[in-house]
């Protein structure tokens, strides 16, 4: 092969790949079947790594032909063939989408929605996302039906900044060894740095460009490796890279949460199915993905990607957990809506008259833009307006914590121990609230007894670490967390400095335990454990302790369920009310306590839950307040309305004697 990349004849032609669009029907299939929660295929999000893979090895091999044959790329031509390929569907998915999300969704899943769509008809959906999933007390993404547009922004930006990736490498020289190191060496800078940040910070590992890049860089690649000569080589590699994809789905769990690794294996296994069908020999995996109903799927696929997550978000609004019929119904209505939409949409403005020229298609493109944002803006102003209703705006007013308070806690990433004195500064009482984003919803009116009674109140608090002294693994961001381990030592240790008349406990009790590189659900023994080496420096201090139970954690996002349930009516106290059979109690964890603690005069165990829940029901709205500020964090009215009743808790723990 010529060594030269400014010889045409240089690169293979790119002509119709049936294994490609096979290949392109198992991943759509992946992704939808462990969209719709089918355990078999469990890793089934994979499928998204083939895509790039994909989309690497077919735009690379354009653009290395258009710049050996004619020595420049032509941007707006690019641009504009991306433009009619990919934006029309698109732009039509999110309309319908946003439309359906005014009937369907409340005004505050709106609100977010809308943002989410801004984000997307501007390619940057992604970058969104790595801000929601890394805030702590952000919005639960998993109900977001645009989430599935990250990988569409990696890959726009990909388009972006690919071209130009490959201009500057060819202005530096036309040699196909530089084209192959410098491509190399961008790969594997993108790997080490994926590696890297999943260690660190698995939101921007996943959704990020530059995290992803090593996998288009893949694709890219294989335009340098010499075809597999004998029909032995494509049999083998076409084996072995199918099995690679499939079996990765298969082993993996259902969560980003594995090893890095992992990764690695479909990235390698799409290159191995596509080089195998480089050479002139047909072998059973390429005979296998050219089957009909694959090509047809694979033609689909770009339709059924985009219609399926908004269909299956929608449907378990409509119909609760997803069992055998619901699913039916959600694929039979993904492919509908996909086939009427390729045949309708996709395919016939690509090639539309109107929108042949480059000027015409990136107007045309710059319209669809446009049209996508301001219907993203309109849903937003919609459900801000919405939100404007009596009831919509007791929910949306409702907060957690206080101004007061705010910073009192160190943050997800941090190990640094941040302190705060409240309550009377100068007070001889010295009261410690220690614990989690539990510990934080009580410290404002714990601070304000503290001004009523003269007590000086430090808060020792951080976000998702429990003082019992237990390894948390924290899916937000996807690993064991170290912070955690270093916060308590410290956090433990201020605690024997300020030696306080009362240490006050609390925290959730949802953990998930890191173990073995993994992570399992947190036991009756785990905690016992993780007490009974706290309670050893409790009693080391001669203190009192009183440790209050967490509040049960209701099975839906509070004020989203009384959004949805209110409109434009007022709250109701049968609003999102639940049986207390279908709330999560923490009944584990506090046997847990009262084993290590019962028998111990200094240490008083509290439990509100008579409180919260009555009769056997648990009400969410009552006494005219919101309780909940999402699944189980209480918001600040409903802590002042139980504050008289924490503030005799404490001051009976305070009135017991230490000897």
């Amino acid at each position: 092969m010529d060594n030269s990349a400014d010889n045409s004849r240089a690169w293979p032609s790119l002509g119709y790949r049936p294994d490609i669009q096979g290949l392109r029907a198992l991943a759509v299939i992946l992704v939808i079947v462990f969209h719709v929660d089918l355990p078999l295929l469990s890793g089934g999000y994979i499928g998204v790594d083939v895509f790039f893979v994909i989309s690497g090895f077919l735009i690379s091999g354009l653009l290395f032909r258009e710049l050996a044959k004619e020595g420049r790329i032509q941007f707006g031509r690019f641009y504009a063939r991306r433009a009619r390929r990919l934006l029309p569907v698109a732009a039509l998915v999110l309309v319908v989408t946003l439309l359906a999300s005014m009937w369907l969704l409340s005004p505050l899943e709106n609100k977010e929605l809308g943002k989410t769509a801004l984000f997307t008809s501007l390619f940057s959906s992604n970058i969104w996302f790595i801000f929601e999933a890394a805030d702590y007390f952000g919005s639960n993404i998993e109900n977001n039906a645009l989430l599935h547009t990250w990988s569409l922004g990696v890959e726009e930006q990909f388009y972006f900044i690919w071209p130009a990736l490959l201009s500057i490498i060819f202005l530096v020289s036309s040699k196909r060894a530089v084209w192959k190191w410098g491509l190399l060496l961008v790969s594997l800078s993108s790997l080490l740095l994926f590696f890297i940040l999943y260690t660190r910070n698995q939101p921007i590992a996943f959704f990020s460009m530059p995290t992803r890049a090593w996998q288009f860089g893949c694709g890219a690649l294989l335009y340098f490796l010499p075809v597999p000569l004998k029909a032995r080589q494509s049999i083998l590699a076409g084996v072995a890279g199918l099995l690679l994809i499939v079996g990765t789905a298969i082993l993996i769990g259902p969560n980003f949460d594995s090893q890095a690794l992992w990764a690695v294996p479909p990235t390698l296994g799409t290159c191995l199915v596509i080089w195998a069908g480089q050479g002139k020999h047909r072998n059973y995996i390429t005979s296998l993905l050219a089957l009909r109903p694959l090509q047809y799927i694979g033609a689909l696929s770009y339709s059924l990607y985009l219609w399926h997550w908004p269909v299956i978000v929608f449907s378990k609004i409509e119909f609760g957990l997803l069992g055998p019929p619901e699913v039916l119904f959600a694929l039979v209505t993904t492919f509908i809506l996909s086939i009427l939409s390729f045949h309708f949409v996709e395919t016939q403005w690509r090639q539309h008259p109107a929108i042949k020229s480059i000027s015409a298609s990136l107007l045309f493109g710059g319209g669809l833009i446009i049209a996508g944002s301001v219907a993203a803006f309109s849903v937003y102003l919609y459900s801000k307006s919405a939100l404007l209703s009596p009831g919509q705006m007791e929910i949306d007013a409702t907060s957690f914590g206080s101004k007061e308070t705010k910073g009192c806690s160190s943050e997800l990433e941090s190990s640094k121990l941040v302190e705060c004195t409240l309550g009377a500064l100068g007070g001889e009482v010295e009261i410690v609230v220690i614990g989690d984003s539990k510990a934080m919803q009580w410290l404002p009116v714990i601070s304000e007894m503290g001004k009523d009674h003269g007590w000086r109140i430090t808060s020792l608090i951080k976000d998702a670490c429990p003082p019992a002294v237990i390894e948390p693994y924290i899916s937000k961001i996807g690993r064991h967390y170290g912070e955690c381990s270093i916060w308590r030592t410290a956090a433990l240790t201020r605690l024997i400095d300020i030696s306080p008349d009362l240490v006050f406990v609390t925290h959730w009790p949802g953990y998930t335990i890191a173990e073995n590189g993994g992570y399992r659900k947190s036991n009756f023994e785990d905690w016992q454990a993780g007490y009974a080496e706290l309670s050893n420096i409790l009693y080391d201090l001669d203190t009192r302790v009183l440790l209050l139970r967490d509040n049960p954690q209701f099975p839906i996002d509070i004020p989203i369920c009384l959004s949805r349930a209110a409109g434009t009516s007022k709250l109701s106290p049968t609003m999102c009310r639940f049986d207390i059979h279908e709330i999560e109690n923490s009944d584990a964890v506090y046997r847990a306590a009262q084993s290590v603690f019962e028998s111990h005069d200094r240490v008083k165990l509290a439990d509100l839950t008579a409180q919260h829940c009555k009769q056997d029901f648990c009400e969410s709205y009552a006494g005219g307040i919101v309780r909940l500020t999402d699944r189980h964090h209480l918001s600040f009215l409903y802590t002042k309305q139980l504050a008289h009743i924490l503030e005799e808790e404490i001051t009976n723990t305070l009135n017991r004697s230490l000897h």
